[in-house]
């Protein structure tokens, strides 16, 4: 089942023009993955602790891993964003902020895993 998620989770960022060559792929792929495991539990989410716990899993700690997805969302979303609002099912009004592409992200994989 991890797999699978793991799986599906790198799909689609790559889809989203989010490459492995960017730091934060990585960095997005585990907290999206963990944020669908919480959200499974029924447990509530904190971002904060969320970094945290993909900083510690990368050896590193949640400033920097928030700034590298924050980072790799400002890189790829200026020059996908038709796409990224085609695949996320989203009106881009603006930034996005990391919280809001780790939700929509985990939404539309908890969805179609249905």
């Amino acid at each position: 089942m991890k797999k699978s998620i793991e799986k599906k989770t790198r799909i689609l960022l790559l889809a989203l023009g989010i490459t492995p060559n960017l730091i934060g792929y990585g960095y997005s792929a585990s907290a999206i993955c963990k944020l669908i495991e919480q959200r499974k539990a029924r447990r509530k989410v904190s971002y904060c602790k969320l970094y945290e716990e993909v900083g510690k899993e990368f050896f590193s700690n949640g400033n920097r891993a928030e700034r590298a997805i924050r980072n790799a969302i400002a890189n790829t979303l200026p020059r996908n964003k038709v796409l990224w609002e085609k695949l996320l099912d989203f009106k881009c009004n603006g930034k996005l902020t990391v919280s809001e592409f780790l939700s929509l992200c985990a939404e539309k994989l908890m969805m179609s895993d249905e």
